[in-house]
């Protein structure tokens, strides 16, 4: 019985770092395909990553997503140095949010709320911009609290728009702080970032149930251990 036990751990450790492994690959592929350049950031661009990145944080445990997360850290360096956290938060903090829900959605409320505040300190003349980041941060909110009497067909977009919100939220800092952007851009800006974020949580649930349709397996484990 015990030798069966550590066969087991071994074969759970070996799929562990086979999944680390494919996911950082096609993680920094999709962050080589551009979808849309990034207004004042000096030719850097927006990458298929953001539709990546909650599928990502879905497929993994919170342990294996900080793994992740922590060798991604030196490979983001587009908008130092808040990028280098960026994995953190949109796969570590994205596991949270989908397999450990009360603490993800409280953690996420707080960030948002946070990065929400910073921009209207110093961007009062144009106070509108992170609506789309505080309606993210009561959805977290709300997840954390009723999550157990939701479906997973809403669950999981409702997660998807908090984890890819997380994600734009923690480059911020650098618009607002190392390359102060002014407040009229933030205006253009503004239905651009709302029609981007919104594919990517499209396609991001779509993909993810795919993977549930696929692979019931794993659909069944999600449901039976993460989002209950």
């Amino acid at each position: 019985m015990e030798q069966q036990k550590r066969i087991m751990r071994l074969k759970l450790s070996t799929l562990s770092v086979a999944k680390v492994a494919m996911l950082l690959a096609l993680y920094l592929v999709s962050d080589l395909i551009p979808i849309s350049p990034v207004i004042g950031s000096g030719g850097k661009f927006i990458s298929l990553r953001i539709i990546l990145a909650p599928v990502v944080a879905y497929i993994l445990n919170p342990s294996e997503a900080l793994v992740l997360s922590i060798i991604l850290i030196p490979f983001k360096y587009k908008f130092p140095p808040f990028s280098f956290l960026q994995p953190l938060v949109e796969i570590g903090l994205g596991s949270l949010i989908f397999h450990f829900t009360s603490i993800g959605g409280i953690i996420a409320f707080i960030f948002l709320v946070i990065i929400s505040v910073d921009y209207l300190i110093t961007n009062l003349l144009f106070p509108f911009y992170p609506s789309l980041h505080l309606a993210a941060a009561f959805i977290a909110l709300f997840l954390c609290i009723v999550h157990k009497r939701l479906s997973t067909q809403v669950k999981i977009p409702l997660s998807c728009y908090v984890i890819t919100m997380c994600s734009h939220g923690i480059i911020m800092p650098f618009f607002i702080h190392i390359i102060p952007l002014p407040w009229e851009t933030w205006i253009i800006i503004l239905p651009m970032t709302a029609f981007e974020r919104g594919l990517s949580v499209i396609g991001s649930t779509l993909i993810i149930f795919a993977i549930m349709r696929v692979f019931p397996r794993i659909r069944y484990l999600r449901v039976r251990e993460d989002f209950n």
